[in-house]
């Protein structure tokens, strides 16, 4: 907040607590400073979106994409890395220069179910699990395949389950 908005801000305080100035008094410097800040507000505002629009490009420059809606699976994803029925990604990164791809999903069954269905389709299409680790409702699953690698953890949120998987090609 601009200093010029505090001195303000000290200033109605002082007065309403009895300057002896009266209420037309307070009442008018009481509305300059609302005025004040809601125009400091705004400029804050404005300046938060542009700063937000700056890391938008920035990220997806570098490969990442965030955002519940919208955001598609990664391109380098294999195709025998199956995705859970109903879980939607809700975040991705594709470092540029790399086959290493990231995205997490959300859905609603719970991790136990979510970790048993990769557990099982996995081992089907020829991964061989080499970690499996549970621990308060967080379940970590690793993965290997000749030089690929995937790593799952699927947490059980308040609403919702969150499957991050990560994947990395040597």
């Amino acid at each position: 907040m601009p200093k010029w908005v505090i001195v303000l801000l000290i200033i109605a305080l002082i007065g309403m607590l009895g300057c002896g100035c009266g209420f037309a008094a307070c009442h008018f410097m009481c509305s300059a400073v609302g005025n004040a800040a809601r125009t400091a507000g705004d400029q804050f505002r404005v300046e938060a979106e542009a700063a937000a629009k700056r890391a938008q490009t920035e990220m997806k420059r570098q490969g990442i994409e965030s955002n519940a809606a919208g955001v598609s699976l990664p391109a380098n994803l294999p195709s025998d890395i199956p995705i859970y029925s109903g879980f939607k990604p809700v975040a991705k990164v594709e470092p540029p220069g790399t086959q290493n791809a990231t995205v997490t999903l959300e859905g609603t069954d719970s991790a136990r179910k979510v970790a048993d269905y990769y557990k099982d389709a996995l081992t089907k299409k020829g991964w061989k699990q080499n970690i499996a680790n549970e621990d308060e409702g967080n379940i970590t699953q690793n993965y290997v395949k000749g030089d690929e690698a995937l790593t799952l953890i699927i947490s059980k949120g308040d609403t919702s389950t969150t499957l991050t998987m990560m994947y990395t090609k040597q």
